[in-house]
C-alpha cells in the first residue's frame, strides 16, 4: 500500500496524484501492476496494489550482481519482451509513462528464486495521457534514463518510454 500524506503535497503534486489515480484505475494488463483500490481520508490517500513480495528489478539486480557480475542475455530478452508488451498496451491507450527505470518495475520470481517469472510496470506518478498527434514538452523523469528530447525540452510523445527502456536494457 502506498500511503500519501495530503498535507505534504504542494499543488503540483496534488495534480500529479489525481492524474496518477485517474490513469491507474482503468489499467488491466498482466505486465502492469494491479491497483486494487484507492481510498481517501481527511489526511491521506491510500493506493492499494497487488502484493509483490519479491521487490523491484533494481533490488533484484543489485543482489544478483553481488553473486555474479553477469546478467544472462536470455533474462534481458525476457525483460524486454514483458516491458515492450506493457508499453504497447499503455501507448495504445495514449498513455506515456515517463519514468521507466528498474525501481518502477516490480518482479515476481519463480518458486526456486532462480530467475524472474514476471515483471509488472508500476509508479504512474509522472504518467500522462496525450491525444493522438499531440506532443508534450515538460521535463520530467529520472536523469539516467530520460530521453534527449526531454532534457532539451523539445516536443515528445510515447517514444521517450522506448528510449528509457533501451537505456535500462543496455545497463542490463
Amino acid at each position: 500500500m502506498k500511503m500519501i500524506d495530503k498535507k505534504k503535497l504542494n499543488l503540483i503534486e496534488r495534480r500529479m496524484l489525481h492524474n496518477e489515480i485517474t490513469i491507474i484505475k482503468d489499467l488491466k494488463h498482466k505486465y502492469i501492476a494491479k491497483y486494487l483500490e484507492v481510498t481517501e481520508t481527511r489526511t491521506h490517500v491510500n493506493v492499494i496494489m497487488e502484493k509483490t513480495p519479491d521487490g523491484n528489478l533494481l533490488s533484484f539486480l543489485l543482489s544478483k550482481c553481488e553473486k555474479d557480475l553477469r546478467f544472462p542475455e536470455n533474462d534481458v530478452v525476457h525483460i524486454a519482451f514483458m516491458m515492450l508488451k506493457a508499453l504497447e498496451y499503455l501507448h495504445s491507450r495514449g498513455i506515456v509513462h515517463r519514468d521507466i527505470k528498474p525501481e518502477n518495475i516490480l518482479i515476481e520470481l519463480d518458486p526456486q528464486k532462480r530467475h524472474i517469472a514476471i515483471l509488472r510496470l508500476a509508479d504512474f506518478g509522472l504518467s500522462t495521457v496525450i491525444e493522438p498527434g499531440k506532443k508534450l514538452s515538460d521535463a520530467c523523469g529520472s536523469p539516467a534514463y530520460v530521453a534527449p528530447e526531454v532534457i532539451k525540452r523539445h516536443e515528445y510523445a510515447q517514444e521517450i518510454d522506448l528510449w528509457s527502456l533501451g537505456v535500462m536494457l543496455f545497463y542490463l
